[in-house]
């Protein structure tokens, strides 16, 4: 077998991976809002039998839900075809959704290890960005302002929200160079 590292895809097709991992996202949310649905039905079931038949759904949703994550990871690797902005970020998010739900302490390490790996990912990004002057920070595109900003503090605050430790990771992404203040402040602004 050949190692996704090692196969070349254009920008067409990197945006085609892009656009069915975010197409097998949604469906995986689908289920997931399908097994909610379902814990609320179980609350004003009548009778044992149909308990039985919405606990048998919702055990279903969860592992479809799991099942669609390890696809895109399986078949469209990030060795491939290196993740999208928020791929990660809403994988962990139903990772951690699973989890919670299921007792599923693979789920919720997995959602951990994915939001730490996305984090280092732009840790450099970010460092770079508070470099620049403020005529050349002003040149970047949206994209890139929103990553040193919004995304951080939205990954760390999931991270704190599935039991990692942000703080941890402040520290960590600090030592690197990562200017909080600077994101604070233009937060505020």
């Amino acid at each position: 077998m050949t190692d996704p590292s090692q196969i070349y895809l254009d920008e067409t097709v990197r945006k085609m991976v892009t656009t069915t991992r975010s197409y097998i996202l949604g469906t995986a949310t689908a289920m997931i809002n399908e097994a909610v649905m379902a814990e609320r039905a179980d609350s004003i079931a009548t009778d044992d039998e149909a308990r039985k038949q919405l606990e048998a759904y919702k055990t279903d949703r969860y592992a479809k839900a799991k099942e669609l994550l390890t696809i895109i990871e399986e078949k469209l690797p990030e060795a491939a075809a290196p993740y999208a902005i928020q791929i990660p970020q809403k994988m962990a998010q139903i990772y951690a959704r699973i989890g919670v739900a299921t007792g599923d302490k693979e789920a919720s390490a997995k959602a951990i290890e994915l939001l730490e790996k996305e984090i280092m990912r732009y840790a450099g990004n970010v460092k770079y960005y508070q470099s620049l002057n403020p005529w050349q920070y002003a040149t970047l595109p949206q994209t890139d302002r929103f990553i040193e900003t919004y995304y951080m503090v939205y990954l760390l605050q999931d991270l704190g929200d599935i039991g990692g430790d942000p703080e941890k990771m402040v520290d960590r992404l600090t030592d690197m160079g990562v200017n909080f203040d600077r994101i604070v402040s233009i937060l505020q602004q």
